[in-house]
């Protein structure tokens, strides 16, 4: 039988709220992608949905801890947490080579590929011979990642905010103002999405703590959101329509 503490609970329900919100705003960009047929929306949607990935484990254990009284193993903690990390960084590798760097895409998207692949191999062997070398449960929904494991999300929260910033800086330095609207709404989304990731894995979670990282880690996707789509709404509160 699973016992939840408040603290449980309350890390559990977290991170679903953030994975909804994060799959709310990456199913909206993919909604326009099939509406104006450009592949870039596909991929922005996809990556936004990705980068929470590391929260999906907690969610689905979450779930499970709610609906069946039991949880993932640590094995499958780990695979649901870390396995598409490859494929997510190659989409948005892909997407950001299009809109930044397309003379250097191919040589990012195989970098890219080969760093997260190797990962990807480490992360398999030890799943399935000694999981504990990835890392180790530290309550019911939250764990602690060993040496390599976390110099690999660290790499990857660094190399999503240093692309993320490159990315924004685009459309910061348009003459148009909605575009540079824009640009100030992404890079504040990566920015926040970086310092949440930061602070989840970096301070302990007590409610207080809790409670702040992931509302920050909620706010970047609302900002992703509009700094992606610029909604009406916010175009009116602008003044740009």
């Amino acid at each position: 039988m699973v016992t939840l503490e408040i603290t449980d609970f309350l890390f559990g329900l977290l991170s679903l709220i953030t994975v909804i919100f994060a799959f709310l705003v990456g199913f909206k960009i993919i909604d326009k992608y099939l509406k104006v047929k450009k592949r870039n929306f596909l991929f922005i949607g996809l990556i936004w949905i990705g980068i929470y990935h590391p929260w999906w484990s907690s969610s689905l254990s979450f779930l499970l801890a709610i609906f069946f009284d039991t949880t993932l193993s640590l094995e499958l903690y780990f695979i649901f947490a870390l396995s598409l990390s490859p494929f997510f960084l190659v989409v948005w590798f892909l997407a950001f080579g299009d809109m930044v760097y397309p003379k250097y895409k191919k040589t990012l998207v195989v970098l890219i590929a080969v760093i997260t692949g190797l990962y990807e191999i480490y992360l398999i062997y030890n799943v399935i011979f000694d999981v504990n070398v990835i890392g180790d449960f530290t309550a019911t929904f939250d764990v602690h990642y060993n040496s390599i494991s976390m110099i690999y999300l660290i790499f990857i929260v660094l190399i999503l905010l240093i692309t993320g910033i490159l990315f924004s800086r685009e459309s910061l330095k348009s003459d148009n103002p909605e575009i540079k609207l824009k640009g100030k709404f992404l890079l504040s989304a990566w920015v926040l999405w970086s310092i949440g990731a930061i602070l989840d894995s970096a301070i302990p979670l007590f409610i207080i703590t809790l409670l702040i990282t992931r509302l920050i880690l909620i706010t970047s996707s609302i900002l992703f959101y509009i700094g992606f789509l610029l909604p009406n709404f916010v175009k009116k509160r602008f003044n740009l329509s």
